[in-house]
């Protein structure tokens, strides 16, 4: 029995790969507060709609800038 053998738990099996009980992910943390990404995102968005042709698109990327503002709002507002 491979594994650790004191727990008596074996490794998961994953096809040909064995996965260790506990993996350990590779997390980052986002950069900037919530509010200023949503901002920086609006900003993005609002700059593509300029640069587009009229129609669907651009219609579209002008609403998830308005919408991503109105978050970035209630972001800051709910903080403590």
């Amino acid at each position: 029995m491979e594994g650790n053998e004191s727990s008596g738990k074996r490794p998961c099996q994953v096809g040909e790969i064995t996965v260790p009980d506990k993996v350990k992910r590779n997390r980052a943390k986002p950069v900037g507060t919530l509010e200023e990404r949503l901002e920086k995102f609006a900003e993005d968005a609002m700059a593509a709609a300029r640069a587009a042709p009229e129609g669907k698109e651009r219609d579209m990327l002008i609403a998830k800038a308005k919408k991503a503002e109105l978050a970035a709002t209630a972001a800051g507002r709910l903080r403590v």
